[in-house]
């Protein structure tokens, strides 16, 4: 029998640690799904594998052009593109990942432009005590959950 040291120099993952490199990884009308990132050395490798699990080949890797795109929330709870930071700030701070269809997209800029008109003191549309002043801080970009 191998003790520890033999085992993590063999390249296998410390049983200790091994819940840090597994994330939730959610996409709308999907069921949320777990994956280790340590598997990966790359933005690349890892766009493949979750077009491939989801059933989404070829849309995660031209986010301009599919209108996909994949988002990563932080440790800290900001939601960041996926890719923006290195690699490996990437694997030590994710928390979990969302893949963002086109229309999820068109979603969040509809509830940002709200957002906007209403942190701006504009008023509700309604009457009576549905039409309120709002008064809020900087306009979210939507809501992640699903």
């Amino acid at each position: 029998m191998q003790d520890s040291s033999e085992l993590q120099s063999a390249g296998h993952v410390d049983p200790q640690n091994q819940s840090q490199t597994f994330v939730k990884v959610y996409k709308s009308g999907s069921v949320g799904r777990s994956l280790d990132i340590s598997r990966f050395s790359s933005y690349h490798e890892l766009r493949e594998e979750l077009a491939q699990m989801f059933g989404i080949e070829g849309k995660l890797e031209d986010p301009l052009r599919s209108g996909w795109q994949l988002v990563f929330v932080d440790r800290e709870n900001d939601v960041l593109l996926l890719g923006d930071d290195p690699w490996e700030s990437f694997v030590n701070n994710v928390w979990y990942i969302k893949i963002l269809s086109p229309e999820d997209i068109q979603k969040m800029g509809e509830q940002a432009g709200e957002s906007l008109a209403l942190s701006t003191g504009q008023r509700l549309n309604g009457t009576g005590a549905e039409s309120q002043d709002i008064v809020s801080g900087p306009p979210s970009i939507g809501s992640l959950e699903y």
